[in-house]
């Protein structure tokens, strides 16, 4: 994983890393994002919550009201 997290020297334009981790629910993908961004001093985001915040903020339907 070391070797891929390694920045290149390139003239282009530098833009941050991203990593998506996928897999079925319950097999861990938060707790290994949390590690990995621990170890390379990454920033962890976790999507679903920006989501749920998102529709909390924008909504009102029946929906909104039921992650509130």
């Amino acid at each position: 994983m070391h070797r891929v997290l390694k920045l290149k020297h390139s003239k282009g334009p530098s833009r941050p890393q991203r990593i998506i981790l996928m897999g079925t629910p319950g097999c861990g993908k938060e707790k290994y994002a949390q590690r990995v961004a621990d170890e390379y001093q990454l920033v962890y985001i976790q999507v679903t919550q920006l989501l749920k915040d998102a529709v909390r903020r924008e909504g009102t339907s029946s929906f909104a009201q039921d992650l509130a």
